[in-house]
């Protein structure tokens, strides 16, 4: 629970946040599987994806709470959401299952882009085939998942780092856990996964949009005025939700030594790419 003002305040932030996050997107998720129009019914699914994924960590996000603080070759995790209720290691895997969904929602939005590209070549693929691929794309964010739940280390050695580095916590009013060091493999593996792709994704991103905007200008035998339409609407949406926060702070986070405000940023920031609905 909340200690000092930094606390309060990012425990009302998470609050604020991840609440409207799941409000959103349960009613985004509703209304792709109720009333997405019968030409759009592929595309639905990766829209669905994009929604649940969002929805979930919202979910989780509110769950644990995470404020994050290095200790010298060390992470440790403050939390302080209802995960704190169920101890320490419910906490972290539940921390741990909030960030698989954001790497996993960057490789959907990427596929969005590929898609909309896609459909102006060939027909549309079934949402069978689309479905299978989902599946495919997701396992590698869930190993990232299974291996950080493993990086998990003793609960004694995290207070002992946070005494020896940031002696001013009071450490007996906080659940916590942490990674003895950000370079072992465990660790490091999901620094990496949850990191290295951002640029390249983007980049191919652009690329993919600036090829759907050409196709579209080009393209005028087969495609009406409002498909065009169609297309550049659904494109801007995509791209406005590509934007997210927690690739900035999770740059952030490697800078910083101690500052609360800004150790609390360095999370929090991240839920507001999941609270809007793309």
């Amino acid at each position: 629970m909340p200690q000092d003002y930094s606390d309060h305040l990012a425990f009302w932030f998470h609050t604020v946040t991840n609440v409207f996050g799941i409000f959103f997107n349960s009613l985004l998720t509703y209304l792709i599987i109720t009333n997405t129009p019968k030409p759009l019914k592929p595309y639905g699914v990766l829209l669905l994806n994009v929604s649940l994924s969002d929805l979930l960590a919202c979910m989780f996000a509110y769950m644990s709470m995470t404020r994050i603080i290095t200790t010298g070759e060390a992470v440790c995790f403050f939390y302080h959401g209802p995960c704190t209720w169920f101890g320490g290691s419910f906490c972290f895997y539940c921390y741990a299952f909030m960030l698989h969904w954001f790497a996993h929602n960057l490789f959907i939005l990427f596929m969005s882009f590929i898609y909309r590209y896609y459909v102006l070549k060939y027909p549309a693929p079934s949402r069978t085939k689309l479905w299978i691929i989902c599946i495919l794309v997701y396992l590698p964010s869930f190993s990232q998942f299974s291996s950080f739940c493993f990086s998990l280390g003793p609960e004694s050695k995290a207070r002992e780092n946070l005494r020896k580095y940031h002696p001013q916590y009071d450490l007996d009013a906080y659940v916590i856990t942490g990674n003895e060091k950000l370079l072992e493999p465990l660790t490091l593996y999901t620094t990496l996964y949850m990191c290295a792709p951002v640029a390249p994704m983007y980049l191919m991103m652009l690329y993919c949009r600036h090829k759907v905007y050409t196709s579209l200008n080009t393209v005028q035998s087969h495609l009406s005025e409002n498909t065009k339409k169609t297309h550049r609407q659904l494109m801007k949406l995509v791209l406005i939700r590509c934007f997210h926060l927690d690739r900035v702070s999770s740059l952030m986070r490697r800078r910083v030594r101690d500052k609360s405000s800004v150790t609390y940023f360095t999370d929090n920031g991240s839920h507001l790419s999941e609270t809007i609905p793309a």
